[in-house]
Parts: C-alpha cells; sequence; structure tokens
C-alpha cells in the first residue's frame, strides 16, 4: 500500500488533535521550546531556517514580507501565547481531562486517515492463524515498501503505550541529524500517532501536515495478543522509511518500553512546561542506538 491515503484528506495535524487535546495548543510546545538555553534555540534556528529556507521564502511571499520579519512575527506570536501554556498543561493533565481508561475495541475504527483493516488484508483468514504466522504475513506484506513502515506489538506494550497517550497526548522527540537535532512534534488521536516537525507545526499550526501517520489495528487483540502497526510516510524525500521507524522506536521507548527515567520527561512535558529540560531530553536521545 502506497502512501497516498495519507495524503488525501489531511485536514492538518493540530486541528485533528485538538478534537481529542482540548486545551492543549500549539502554546504549550512553543513555551516549552522558548525556555530551551539562548544558544540551543539560536542554534536550532538557524538549522531549521536553512533547511526549510524554501518553504519559509514562500510563506513569506504570499504574505508580503521578507523572511526575517515572517521569523520575528513567529517569535512575537510565541511570546503571546506562552503566558497561557501552564495553565493549558494544567487542565490537559486534570482528572476531568478525559484520562480515564478505555477498552482496546473503542479505539478500532478512529481517525480520519486510517484504512480499515479489512480493506488491507482478509482478515477472516488470519484469524485461524497463529500469532508468529500473523507477524510473518504482516511484516512480509509491508516490508519491501518504500514509504510504509510496520510491525506487530504485545498486548501489553500497546496497552501502556495508548493510556499513557491519552493522559500525555503531546511530546517532541529529537531526531539525529549530521548538523545536530530536528525536532518532531507528535500527538496522539485515538489508536493513531500523528508526526510532523516542530517549524512547520509553530509556523502553520493547524495547517500542519502529518509526515508520518502511524495507524494501529487491535482486532487481534484478545484472541492472539497482538496489536498490527502500518505508518504512512507522506513524503518519502523529507521522511523516509527508515526515519520513520527511528520516530517509532522513540515514542515507545518514552511512552512505554524505556523505563521510569525516560517517561518522567513525557510527564515533566505536560506537568512543568516552562522548566522542561531539553538537554536531558536529548541526554536520554543519545544513549539510545539509533540509525539516522
Amino acid at each position: 500500500m502506497s502512501s497516498t491515503g495519507a495524503k488525501k484528506g489531511a485536514t492538518g495535524l493540530a486541528r485533528r488533535s485538538n478534537q481529542q487535546l482540548g486545551p492543549i495548543t500549539a502554546a504549550l510546545l512553543i513555551q516549552a521550546a522558548t525556555h530551551t538555553t539562548q544558544a540551543a534555540i539560536d542554534d536550532e534556528k538557524r538549522q531549521l531556517i536553512a533547511k526549510y529556507e524554501k518553504k519559509l521564502q514562500k510563506k513569506a511571499e504570499s504574505e508580503g514580507v521578507s523572511v526575517d520579519q515572517l521569523v520575528e512575527r513567529m517569535k512575537q506570536q510565541q511570546r503571546q501565547t506562552t503566558t497561557s501554556a501552564p495553565q493549558a498543561a494544567a487542565a490537559a493533565s486534570s482528572p476531568g481531562s478525559s484520562n480515564a481508561k478505555e477498552s482496546p475495541a473503542s479505539r478500532k475504527s478512529s481517525g480520519p486517515l486510517k484504512k480499515p483493516l479489512d480493506e488491507i488484508v482478509k482478515v477472516d483468514l488470519l484469524t485461524n492463524e497463529s500469532q508468529e504466522k500473523i507477524s510473518e504475513i504482516w511484516n512480509m506484506y509491508f516490508g519491501s515498501k518504500a514509504d510504509t513502515i510496520c510491525g506487530v506489538m504485545g498486548a501489553k506494550v500497546y496497552m501502556q503505550l495508548f493510556e499513557r497517550g491519552k493522559q500525555y497526548p503531546t511530546f517532541v522527540l529529537p531526531y539525529p541529524r549530521d548538523e545536530g537535532y530536528e525536532l518532531f512534534v507528535l500527538q496522539f488521536y485515538g489508536d493513531q500517532v500523528y508526526f510532523t516537525t516542530l517549524l512547520e507545526f509553530q509556523t502553520f499550526k493547524e495547517n500542519a501536515p502529518p509526515l508520518l501517520v502511524l495507524s494501529h489495528y487491535n482486532e487481534f487483540f484478545e484472541s492472539k495478543g497482538i496489536v498490527l502497526m502500518k505508518g504512512d510516510c507522506a513524503d518519502a524525500k523529507r521522511l523516509n522509511a527508515s526515519e520513520a521507524r527511528t520516530l517509532v522506536y522513540l515514542l515507545q521507548m518514552y511512552y512505554a518500553t524505556g523505563g521510569q527515567k525516560k517517561f518522567k520527561l513525557v510527564e515533566e512535558f505536560h506537568n512543568n512546561p516552562t522548566t522542561f529540560d531539553y538537554k536531558a531530553l536529548i541526554s536520554e536521545t543519545e544513549s539510545l542506538s539509533l540509525g539516522s
């Protein structure tokens, strides 16, 4: 399957996620980002502006301003929104913010970019297969596709991932590049996870397109104890399958399998955005074996 389905009808990362996130907005991300050390901010700004120079130039031209003026406008918008970020984080993590546990079945068909499992494989034929055989068939089917990634996870890991994702639906992941790290924003939506760059999230807000849409299928959750995963890369030139696998690995490490120290950073990002320690995030990421 190609990534065409991930491109068609994309209404924007933040707009979809706001249906679930409620008070969580770009302000939380901007608030955290603006409290990185100034040297790191300036360095990242230079790297990202260079990387997205054409896109920024196009947006600046459409608004009749220079790139410098556009960047300055973004900085002003960040300063205007930072005052509301602590309240937004507190509201998102409060007991009344839909943190109640839900059954896997209730997430079966969520997400506008998710193709039903029975349109991908013959579910009735897989029902009689073993856990190992289903995993083999699934990975074999998607393993050779350049713009798609796949995987199979145990029910326990899936439950922990999405229970925590419901409580803390937004986070940033540092992806290693030759010149440093590029920050990606992830947002949970039902049984999907959307990824885009922090720069695009800040620049285009609700119109920021997802570069990776990660979908989970739990039809075999109860009978086989496994959940199927498929990720569609919207633009393989900007985020290829290998890079997408690294982001998914980081997602699972910080939300489920990497231990309490890594998950504590997710909690800190939501609970104390003004003092979030990006150096600790980078350090934890550097402790992992990542293929860039």
